[in-house]
């Protein structure tokens, strides 16, 4: 089982962390606003995730969401993100499918 631990931060982290939580190899996930006045002003959350998927799957998926959110126009969206898996932190602006990997599957 994979556990990893996100921060994003943008107007859309919400949106972004709901599309992330509704793909199909996260088993549980859960996120929570890092310190909004107002429901509508959330601009981070911190995501939790379980996957029963293997380390790879859930690279693969996290991978898929990130590229698409920094394709989209929208007017929404996600400014920052950082994985932390296996004591370790990983910028997923500068990383590639690679790095995730090698982050959660702690290799």
């Amino acid at each position: 089982m994979a556990e990893v631990t996100m921060a994003i931060e943008g107007t859309g982290a919400v949106e972004a962390a709901e599309a992330l939580l509704s793909s199909p190899d996260i088993t549980r996930g859960t996120w929570q606003p890092v310190e909004a006045t107002r429901p509508d002003k959330v601009v981070s959350v911190i995501v939790h995730i379980l996957s029963a998927a293997s380390g790879e799957a859930l690279s693969q998926q996290i991978n898929n969401w990130y590229q698409k959110y920094q394709e989209a126009l929208l007017a929404k969206k996600i400014d920052k993100v950082v994985l932390v898996a296996n004591g370790k932190r990983l910028l997923l602006e500068e990383s590639s499918l690679d790095d995730l990997r090698q982050t959660i599957l702690n290799t």
